[in-house]
């Protein structure tokens, strides 16, 4: 993998407990992971996912992938939005 390499289109089922179980671990209790009326008043669709609890989906996604390992140790990532 090279930086500037587009990776192929993955799909993750997130539940809420998900959702939970993360603003737990983080802290991060920002009621637009947790309450719909919240998200919704804000302009989002419903409630969405932490931004690095979806990074971390990928960047454990594609270390397992790339280095063929099911518990693969990924030192550094980086992302542009």
């Amino acid at each position: 993998m090279n930086a500037g390499d587009v990776l192929e289109t993955r799909t993750f089922t997130v539940t809420r407990a998900d959702l939970v179980a993360y603003a737990d671990a983080s802290g991060d209790h920002n009621p637009i992971h947790q309450d719909e009326d919240v998200a919704r008043s804000v302009g989002l669709p419903g409630v969405i996912a932490h931004g690095m609890y979806t990074l971390a989906l990928e960047v454990t996604c594609e270390g397992t992938k790339v280095l063929g390992m099911p518990r693969a140790v990924v030192r550094e990532a980086a992302v542009r939005a």
